[in-house]
């Protein structure tokens, strides 16, 4: 149980901060940026196999007492399963989406301010690419901002999965978005959705 609860809490740390963690790494060396991606895969993927391992322990602990108390045995994997439930599953939900943009709808309103009138450039990755001054407001750690034609886009990450990513955008305008926004071509429209005035939700590979 003592190793569970170790190997759980390692696991929620680094998924907290890996983004604030590769920040850092990629403004020293784009080098360690990589490094630290691939840190983020091995780290995965050593859950997943303790996970696999402490299921199949379980089952047979089960099988070879069955007449003591052999659902202790699975506290370990409930515990694992549960960890990657509210790491991977939920964040992809509405209902995590809702519950984000609600939350820090105050926050993300101060940094499109900010955009606006300027005062955001001291957070300047790249050309589009800004880090937030408010942490909580993407779960990346940064925003993409984009203008065409008098329209300012900017995209906030609500969370960052392995296929896909589920992002909000503030569109000045309130014309929605497209596909080929922030040059990315990775938004298809049918997983648009009006959250606000101004605000849209999207799912993005």
């Amino acid at each position: 149980m003592k190793a569970c609860i170790i190997v759980t809490s390692i696991f929620v740390l680094f998924q907290l901060f890996k983004y604030d963690l590769y920040i850092i790494a990629n403004a020293k060396s784009f080098g360690l940026g990589i490094m630290l991606g691939l840190l983020d895969l091995l780290v995965c993927a050593v859950y997943a196999i303790i996970f696999v391992i402490s299921t199949f322990g379980a089952v047979i602990h089960a099988i070879r007492n069955l007449n003591t108390e052999k659902w202790k045995s699975f506290v370990p994997v409930f515990i694992y399963a549960s960890v990657a439930f509210c790491v991977f599953i939920i964040p992809m939900t509405d209902f995590y989406t809702n519950l984000n943009y609600e939350m820090n709808k105050n926050d993300r309103m101060k940094i499109v301010e900010m955009v606006e009138n300027g005062t955001i450039s001291e957070y300047r990755i790249n050309m589009y690419e800004y880090m937030v001054p408010y942490r909580l407001t993407s779960s990346t750690g940064t925003i993409f901002v984009q203008g065409e034609k008098g329209v300012l886009k900017i995209m906030f990450y609500v969370h960052n999965g392995r296929l896909r990513d589920k992002v909000l955008v503030y569109v000045s305008d309130d014309s929605g978005i497209n596909a080929m926004d922030f040059n990315f071509g990775t938004i298809p429209s049918g997983n648009l959705k009006k959250m606000d005035d101004c605000w849209y939700s999207a799912t993005i590979k």
